[in-house]
């Protein structure tokens, strides 16, 4: 990965935008999504999820509030089942949902150097704070590295030194940072537990009812956590989305894969997997309990189970 002294600055045609306004919004949208809408202040961004009923986690996403309304960000193809769900929930609530994917560029930066032709103005400097502006929004991506989303207007010119293969680059250092994302092959798939949304702060266990919330909240105080999600590296081998990891010579899978990447040259590959905790110290392979073998890789933040206190 780069350092912190080095820019690298990506484009990135897979995440969208939802915007949500009208004087119901807060009310509306705090009764779906698993964190706190009602005390997130002004143009600072909140890690949170949507949740069937049942508790699986349709997608994950930051929201933010400005001065006119809320947005929603996260990966593209989600976007329309998210906001038909909403939709569906709005009933007669004074709240207007739109898509405004198309309205934005959106670039990721990571490095701390950024040509003021750009952004011309000054880069939030703490996890989720954001800059609102004629110039656009920009927001300083959770996680361990310096890294920036930086949503420009649909008309800008783009610099000339965006990297190649941008998505994918973008979506390692995501692994990386242990941030489950989830993008269509894994919708409701995933219990907000099993993909540590609980450890990044993305769940509100003193807030009213929203949808899956009284599932999500046996979990946490009965102490019932029995996946948890793990980074790993393998060699020489893609690994899809969804796939599924065994233990060596079982005859079970005991996970998913949340999130992958893989080198464009074939020679390596990293993974944010979904798994069983008892598993989580043996030999594991993907898709089949003979396939590649996975290789553990450390994560930013330790996994831990829900105290009485909590």
């Amino acid at each position: 990965m780069p350092t912190e002294s080095e820019t690298t600055l990506l484009q990135l045609s897979d995440w969208g935008l939802l915007g949500v306004s009208g004087t119901d919004a807060t009310e509306f949208l705090h009764g779906q999504f698993t964190n706190d809408l009602e005390s997130l202040p002004e143009c600072r961004a909140q890690l949170s999820a949507y949740c069937l009923p049942q508790g699986q986690t349709i997608a994950t996403f930051l929201i933010w509030r400005d001065a006119e309304q809320y947005r929603i960000l996260l990966p593209k193809d989600v976007c329309e089942r998210v906001l038909g769900r909403l939709q569906m929930f709005r009933l007669r609530s004074d709240v207007a949902l739109v898509g405004q994917s198309d309205s934005y560029v959106f670039l990721g930066q990571h490095g701390t150097s950024l040509d003021s032709a750009v952004w011309p103005d000054a880069l939030p400097q703490s996890a989720l704070e954001m800059t609102c502006s004629d110039s656009g929004i920009a927001i300083r991506w959770p996680g361990v590295d310096a890294r920036w989303m930086i949503l420009l207007p649909a008309e800008t010119e783009l610099p000339t030194e965006i990297t190649a293969d941008t998505e994918a680059l973008w979506r390692r250092w995501d692994i990386a940072d242990g941030l489950p994302f989830i993008r269509e092959p894994n919708c409701e798939r995933f219990m907000p537990q099993h993909i540590n949304l609980d450890l990044l702060g993305a769940i509100s266990f003193s807030k009213g009812c929203y949808p899956g919330q009284e599932v999500v909240a046996r979990m946490h105080y009965r102490g019932r956590i029995k996946h948890r999600a793990y980074r790993f590296g393998c060699d020489g081998e893609a690994i899809d989305s969804g796939a599924e990891i065994w233990p060596t010579g079982d005859s079970r899978a005991c996970g998913h894969v949340v999130s992958s990447w893989a080198a464009p040259d074939g020679s390596d590959c990293e993974l944010l997997a979904s798994i069983r905790i008892e598993d989580a110290a043996g030999s594991l392979r993907a898709h089949t309990a003979d396939g590649a073998n996975l290789n553990p890789l450390s994560l930013p933040y330790e996994h831990r189970e829900p105290t009485a206190e909590e």
